[in-house]
């Protein structure tokens, strides 16, 4: 009991239960349609003994999960780039169990395994992806000297990704139904025949297009609420706010302008420091000289300057003038 509190309470801020639950159903039931599309041996099983260790698997993943955040985690909110490592690589624990369970017990060959492997890497890829994603929104990290990734790369190498799967399914689909319309024990005629082909084809593009849709809105998501950042950043320093500041988490070219652009921030607020110290000093030199030939004036000079910051500070407590009179301004 001990040791589950400690869990409970120790964990990092981890992606939520809920998108976790949808990963875990869809992959359930995608799996489970994958390993009949593409493997006869696991075709030659019943629904329940197809269904049933792949639904295991998953509940292994959700159990897990916890645990293994716990134990790897290093900080209270975890950076998308572990996030998708420890998830990624519960999938790839999933698959090695279930292709080992269907060869030792059904005694199905090495190729079967490695058709399962690749549709749990598929499937782990799209899910982990999608919760690093989310989980960038509340990450810190800032970017590291050399770590730049540009989004161009992002998108080639997703694009390829997405490319390469579905690729690797068709393949496996095509080799299945050769074989399978070659059969002459074949139950349906021709014509049944290519309508199920085709809609096996159809089922799997829509899949691959869902998932890889979601990757997409989740970019843009991500992306537009940091454009959002800063611009709001950049329009309080138009107003003379320059004490905002940019987020500076990722490692993307958005980062590194949210890096320089900070950068010129703190550059504008030093030489606005700079000039109120010097146009502060000049007032004072000019209060001391003015007091030089006449003590009463220069002691005039300073009364009118508290009267008028204390006038400046009351009004600007009135809604009417309170955007006009921020600090710095009377200041």
């Amino acid at each position: 009991m001990a040791a589950v509190g400690f869990l409970a309470t120790n964990v990092p801020r981890a992606p939520s239960a809920h998108r976790l639950r949808q990963h875990l159903l869809i992959g359930s039931v995608a799996l489970s349609f994958y390993g009949v599309q593409v493997c006869p041996f696991v075709a030659s099983l019943g629904p329940i003994e197809n269904a049933l260790p792949i639904v295991l698997s998953f509940f292994a993943i959700a159990l897990l999960r916890p645990v293994l955040y716990a134990v790897c985690a290093t900080s209270e909110a975890l950076d998308p780039e572990r996030v998708f490592v420890l998830d990624f690589s519960l999938y790839l624990g999933a698959a090695v169990g279930v292709a080992s369970f269907f060869g030792v017990n059904y005694g199905f060959p090495v190729g079967s395994g490695l058709k399962v492997l690749l549709g749990y890497l598929l499937m782990g890829a799209f899910a982990a992806l999608d919760t690093a994603l989310s989980q960038s929104r509340q990450s810190t990290s800032t970017i590291r000297d050399g770590a730049l990734v540009p989004i161009g790369r992002r998108v080639l190498l997703f694009t390829s990704f997405v490319t390469l799967g579905f690729a690797a399914v068709t393949l496996l689909i095509v080799i299945k139904d050769m074989d399978w319309l070659l059969d002459p024990l074949r139950e349906i005629g021709d014509v049944q025949a290519r309508l199920v082909i085709v809609l096996e084809f159809l089922v799997v593009l829509g899949l691959m297009l869902g998932l890889a849709a979601n990757i997409v809105l989740r970019y843009n998501d991500i992306f537009s609420h940091r454009l959002r950042q800063h611009s709001a950043v950049l329009a309080n320093v138009a107003k003379g706010a320059l004490s905002e500041r940019m987020a500076e988490t990722g490692c993307d070219e958005l980062s590194l302008l949210a890096l320089r652009t900070n950068a010129t921030i703190e550059a504008l607020e030093r030489g606005q420091r700079e000039l109120m110290d010097t146009r502060d000093l000049t007032i004072v030199a000019l209060s001391a000289l003015a007091e030089t030939r006449d003590n009463e004036t220069g002691a005039h000079i300073v009364r009118t300057q508290h009267y008028v910051r204390v006038l400046a500070e009351h009004m600007s407590t009135q809604p009417e003038f309170a955007e006009q009179l921020a600090p710095a301004y009377v200041e």
